[in-house]
C-alpha cells in the first residue's frame, strides 16, 4: 500500500481582502484502487486587503532575488 498526500492551496479575495483557503489530505492507496482517507485538514488564513498582499508579495521576490 502507498500513502497519499496531496496539498490545495486557493486564493481568493472578499470584499478587498485576500483569503488563503488550504487544504491537506492524507490517505492511503488500497490493493483494489481506491484510496482510504486517513486525515483531512482545512484552513481558512486571512491575509489582509489586496494591496498589502501585493506589496508582500513584491517583499518576496526581492528577498528571493537576494539570495
Amino acid at each position: 500500500m502507498s500513502e497519499i498526500i496531496f496539498e490545495s492551496r486557493t486564493q481568493i479575495s472578499e470584499n478587498g481582502n485576500v483569503i488563503l483557503y488550504e487544504k491537506r489530505y492524507h490517505g492511503v492507496l488500497t490493493e483494489n484502487g481506491s484510496v482510504r482517507l486517513k486525515a483531512y485538514c482545512a484552513k481558512r488564513i486571512p491575509l489582509g486587503t489586496v494591496t498589502e498582499a501585493k506589496a508582500s508579495a513584491q517583499t518576496a521576490r526581492n528577498w528571493k532575488g537576494a539570495a
